[in-house]
């Protein structure tokens, strides 16, 4: 899971370059979540929570909350720059 260790470095890089505060919030919760995802197993969180998912589904929690995180980052921010531009 390191490609996302990268990723949300780089928007740290682009969050410094533009001053944009909300893309560094954004950034370094998505670093903390990489992170998580690449050192820790997330099935275990599903283990411990009760969750027994197939064989085939447990490589794909550690993708999934940054991937989830990502979409909708990016659709919050399409959408308020949609409303941003409406209303000027």
């Amino acid at each position: 899971m390191f490609p996302f260790v990268i990723i949300a470095v780089g928007l740290m890089a682009l969050a410094w370059a533009e001053r944009s505060w909300a893309l560094a919030i954004i950034a370094a919760s998505c670093v903390a979540l990489a992170l998580l995802e690449s050192l820790y197993d997330m099935g275990n969180i599903a283990y411990r929570l009760g969750w027994s998912p197939p064989t085939a589904v447990v490589p794909l929690l550690n993708v999934l909350p940054s991937g989830l995180f990502l979409l909708v980052a990016g659709m919050g921010a399409f959408l308020w720059q949609l409303r941003r531009r409406t209303a000027a």
